[in-house]
């Protein structure tokens, strides 16, 4: 946002996990899909799920929360509508809006990639994001690719193999889970990206050659690739399809094979993070 303010002191941003479209892709929705764990979360409990030495008295007696188990206050809270009951308690202004704008130019109007022409010509950004980031893959992929419309624009890349935050907020970036890097990867990028960017654009030391347009990790091969533009030149998007049994091909599946089945019971959700799961695992 600093960025679109056009003011010509502004020498370098660094938009990372940047959110610019609520609605298709960041936080808000999910290609039009409201993600009320998150809205409801994020802006009327404040960090429900992450357990607390004292509760709020005024949140407790409020929204009834005895709990430190997402899974099961979801499950047990109902439809949007209590929802709704909940966060008027609060008098949660911006909870309102979102129940009042659920598929109109309320949200057109906020995509922040619709106004980067405002940026600057000189301010260089770094746009930064993860490749398990829950939520906001998709705002670093596009606001990069919408600045580069500017081909005037000093516009870097850089996606790594963290969570939401993780290259930013901790100190160890050698794995996530049970998944290895090979490599402090939060370490690497801060020393070899971040602080050389910051570096030349505000204080003219270094090589704006030492940075490459993209800067991307492959998770496969556990290596950091210098790229001159991204996606690359010779990508060629490829296909890949469900196959039964829980398998993947790059040949489309035919006859009996040809699809998969499960039953999906809203009274019986798929936990998709274990913080938010504590009893419920």
């Amino acid at each position: 946002m600093a960025g679109l303010s056009e003011n010509k002191a502004l020498k370098a941003i660094s938009p990372q996990a940047p959110v610019t479209d609520w609605f298709m892709g960041d936080d808000a929705h999910h290609n039009g899909v409201f993600m009320l764990m998150d809205m409801f979360d994020f802006y009327v409990r404040g960090g429900f799920g992450s357990p607390r030495p004292k509760p709020d008295p005024v949140e407790a007696k409020i929204l009834n929360v005895e709990t430190n188990d997402s899974y099961n206050y979801f499950l047990r809270t109902g439809s949007l509508p209590n929802f709704t009951k909940l966060a008027d308690q609060r008098k949660i202004a911006f909870w309102d809006e979102l129940m009042q704008h659920p598929n109109d130019k309320w949200w057109m109007a906020r995509n922040v990639r619709d106004y980067v022409n405002h940026i600057s010509v000189g301010t260089a950004s770094l746009i930064v994001g993860g490749l398990f980031d829950a939520e906001d893959c998709f705002g670093a992929i596009n606001l990069y690719q919408s600045i580069e419309h500017n081909k005037n624009n000093i516009n870097k890349f850089v996606f790594g193999p963290w969570r939401h935050g993780q290259w930013g907020s901790a100190k160890e970036g050698s794995s996530l889970g049970n998944i290895q890097f090979g490599s402090n990867t939060t370490e690497w990028y801060q020393k070899n990206i971040e602080l050389p960017f910051f570096n030349y654009y505000l204080k003219g030391d270094g090589s704006a050659d030492s940075i490459a347009e993209a800067t991307v990790f492959f998770t496969g091969e556990n290596k950091w690739h210098k790229l001159k533009r991204w996606p690359p030149a010779n990508v060629q998007p490829t296909a890949l399809y469900l196959q039964s049994g829980g398998k993947l091909s790059f040949k489309k599946a035919m006859g009996i094979n040809a699809f998969e089945e499960y039953i999906s019971d809203p009274a019986k959700p798929m936990p998709y993070t274990t913080a938010f799961t504590k009893t419920a695992q």
